[in-house]
């Protein structure tokens, strides 16, 4: 994650389609300790929808490294929930799928297992980090969601700084805001 604890974005700061992208000033410390970050500007975005016409979702998806033949060494957590050891690759989606609410486990060809969730926030991956590494989690670990923007009514999307340059009066915007 990126530590944004100092930064404040201002209403007028970034624009969506030529509007203001927030309604009001986002000053929500995102540190990297600050969990579900994503969700959080998602919805800073959505409540201003209505003026810039854009939707803002949030989701998180990431994938295990491929480790080979399997071997768990024993369990460990995601988003605090154990997650019994398994026999099999495939055992183990299982046990994350009926163990941990809100995320979905995928197993892919390459025997790689792919987390999601679709309102962006963090996947956290705890307990005893050997474990977890044993199955391509690499230890211990928060992945931050992410975010797409469309507009509602699906023409093509702008997003810019709200700034001078971008033809907006007085602006003070700059592309680390955007």
């Amino acid at each position: 994650k990126v530590d944004l604890s100092a930064a404040t974005i201002g209403v007028s700061d970034v624009k969506i389609n030529g509007f203001n992208a927030l309604a009001s000033t986002f000053n929500t410390s995102l540190t990297t300790t600050t969990l579900n970050t994503a969700k959080t500007v998602a919805d800073a975005i959505n409540a201003n929808s209505g003026v810039h016409g854009a939707e803002a979702n949030a989701f998180n998806s990431f994938t295990s490294e491929a480790v080979g033949t399997f071997n768990q060494l024993g369990s460990f957590t995601i988003n605090g929930n154990t997650v019994e050891t398994a026999s099999s690759y495939a055992g183990l989606v299982s046990n994350i799928n009926e163990s941990v609410s809100g995320v979905d486990a995928k197993l892919n060809s390459d025997n790689t297992i792919t987390l999601t969730n679709t309102n962006g926030d963090d996947i956290i991956i705890g307990g005893t980090a050997a474990n977890s590494k044993s199955v391509g989690f690499g230890g211990n670990a928060t992945y931050a969601g992410f975010i797409s923007l469309e507009n509602i009514d699906g023409s093509p999307l702008t997003i810019e700084a709200g700034n001078v340059a971008n033809g907006y009066t007085g602006g003070s915007g700059t592309t680390v805001d955007v």
